[in-house]
């Protein structure tokens, strides 16, 4: 997705610094960015691609991990 910095935006569900997936962005030049790496505290391996909220936020939905490990809703600044 296209983010209103006009940077694109998308997450892998591997690799990554922890190995569950990654949010990365990608500039309209081609310059690569992982932004965060998703950990199994957190949750693991992104099942959806990201959404922007007006407030500037990206949200999306992890299949596995979060409190009882049966998946989580992250948001990111």
């Amino acid at each position: 997705m296209q983010a209103t910095d006009g940077k694109l935006y998308g997450t892998t569900s591997e690799k990554g610094t922890y190995g569950y997936g990654t949010l990365f962005r990608i500039s309209l030049s081609g310059k690569f960015e992982a932004v965060y790496s998703f950990n199994s505290t957190v949750g693991e391996n992104p099942s959806t691609p990201p959404l922007q909220h007006t407030n500037g936020s990206f949200y999306g939905s992890l299949p596995f991990g979060g409190t009882d490990g049966y998946g989580a809703v992250y948001s990111l600044n």
